[in-house]
């Protein structure tokens, strides 16, 4: 199967990465969000160049990141870059 490249940012390994659920429903599926300053590059798609280690795009099944999971917040007066995730290869920063 062909992988498609599709630009999306992806979180740099310097991210703050933080535990949440979702609030929808009442199930409240767990999540992690990546932050990091809007005045930093954001990962690459090597493994070694983002904060979930996996090497992007990655195969079927496995994390994925799309366009609109991204979103700029508001974050001590600052504007962040953005990121949820349902799963994530790595557990910190």
């Amino acid at each position: 199967m062909d992988k498609q490249n599709i630009d999306v940012l992806l979180p740099p390994r310097h991210a703050d990465i933080i535990t949440t659920a979702c609030d929808y429903c009442v199930v409240a599926c767990g999540y992690k969000v990546y932050r990091w300053p809007v005045s930093s590059p954001p990962g690459g798609a090597k493994a070694d160049q983002n904060a979930f280690g996996l090497d992007f795009p990655t195969s079927t099944l496995q994390l994925w990141v799309a366009p609109q999971q991204h979103n700029i917040v508001q974050h001590n007066g600052s504007a962040s870059p953005c990121l949820g995730a349902s799963r994530s290869g790595r557990s910190g920063g």
